[in-house]
């Protein structure tokens, strides 16, 4: 896991550097200009989807000092070597020359700007803008833009603020991070929910809120699914609107889990005899109302999810009947459970043993041959049987109930 950075500004560089013009068809030796050019732009200079709000143009000055005139003058950008992204300067930057004719000693301004407003956060490594004539390449000019994205990805680290997310710290590969759920893989669709409290101390005086929360489309895990009865297929959906959008409020959001890593990971833990196994919950990212994006593309956020084979969650229970010496009791049904297994005591919280054992039809117990008017404390639990062995529920309430 990279660590997650500070809040930065989008800053967008345009640097141009006259440098010596190739040889070749000029005989004149072309003379670099020592002066160079910075453009900033602030924070907002991309919305909440990462466009960009384009800025103004931007010009710059080249003087011929050459004893040729340039005629038929055209600009152009050389090939960038930043392989990463896929991103070639005629689609980025846009160049406009003030005229295609300069004699010598006179100047012409280069008008640049970007040329569209989806480019994704890229730096240029390499380029060059050529100023080609007639008589053939007539300057070469170092030039750096920079269109990095805005991003708010200080507090995404769960690990050095866990109190923005439910769970506990886990030790996974040596470090701490946080364990936000876990997977009853044994269920048909599985889920959990995760807490996230909105930061405030992020920008100080501004609506930082969640806004929503993404998860990629390729991975494990989304939000929630429609069924289209045209179709017969499913709709899934990887980004859900935060409820609370205000500074410093909670927001819970469900997560499932998709059929194809379930099965793996249900098939993995019962031939293996595994009884839990972790897994990272990759890539989930919260956007913020002010635009800002933490997580995404250039640090994922990374949580810990476990998965079980273990009935998650309690029964329900409560009392059908009580007589003089028998008491009834019921419980709701847990899916995928192998069946219930029933205990009692005398004392509320202790010394509780195992009375009975259903199976995953049988929801109510009769407990015959008790005392007249006294107190029983009753509770139960689902549990499933693999490989032999069974794996156990939490325990439901527990139920007082009085003979009569």
């Amino acid at each position: 896991m990279g660590k997650l950075k500070t809040a930065v500004s989008v800053i967008l560089s345009i640097v141009m550097m006259i440098s010596m013009g190739l040889p070749g068809k000029m005989a004149t030796e072309v003379k670099a200009e020592d002066s160079a050019f910075t453009y900033y732009l602030d924070s907002n200079s991309r919305d909440n989807s990462n466009r960009i709000y384009k800025p103004n143009n931007e010009t710059k000055t080249i003087t011929n000092n050459t004893d040729k005139t340039w005629e038929n003058l055209k600009a152009s950008l050389t090939e960038d070597t930043n392989k990463d992204i896929n991103l070639t300067p005629s689609n980025v930057i846009s160049l406009k020359l003030s005229k295609s004719t300069v004699a010598p000693g006179e100047s012409v301004d280069i008008t640049y700007n970007f040329s569209r407003t989806d480019i994704p956060p890229h730096m240029s490594e390499g380029v060059k803008l050529q100023l080609t004539a007639t008589s053939g390449l007539v300057k070469e000019i170092n030039f750096q833009y920079s269109t990095t994205g805005y991003r708010m990805e200080f507090f995404a680290d769960p690990t050095m603020y866990p109190e923005f997310w439910s769970g506990k710290n886990y030790d996974i590969d040596g470090g701490v991070t946080k364990l936000v759920g876990t997977f009853d893989v044994l269920k048909q669709r599985p889920s959990i929910q995760v807490t996230y409290k909105a930061s405030t101390l992020v920008q100080p005086g501004k609506n930082v809120g969640t806004k929503k929360f993404t998860l990629p489309s390729n991975g494990d895990y989304y939000f929630y699914r429609k069924y289209n009865s045209k179709t017969k297929k499913y709709t899934y959906y990887y980004s859900v609107t935060a409820k609370y959008q205000k500074n410093g409020q909670k927001n819970t959001v469900t997560i499932h889990m998709k059929e194809t890593p379930r099965v793996k990971m249900k098939n993995l833990m019962i031939k293996r005899k595994y009884v839990e196994v972790d897994a990272l919950m990759e890539n989930l990212a919260i956007e913020y109302t002010d635009g800002t994006i933490e997580g995404g593309a250039v640090s994922p956020l990374y949580l810990v999810v476990r998965n079980t084979r273990k009935p998650i969650g309690r029964v329900t229970t409560k009392v059908k009947y009580r007589k003089k010496k028998s008491i009834k009791i019921s419980w709701g049904e847990m899916k995928s459970a192998t069946g219930y297994a029933v205990y009692r005591s005398t004392k509320k919280n202790s010394g509780y043993k195992k009375i009975a054992t259903t199976t995953s039809k049988k929801r109510s117990f009769v407990n015959t041959s008790l005392k007249r008017k006294k107190t029983y404390y009753y509770k139960v639990r689902a549990y499933r049987k693999i490989n032999k062995k069974n794996y156990y529920s939490s325990y439901s309430e527990v139920l007082k109930v009085k003979t009569k």
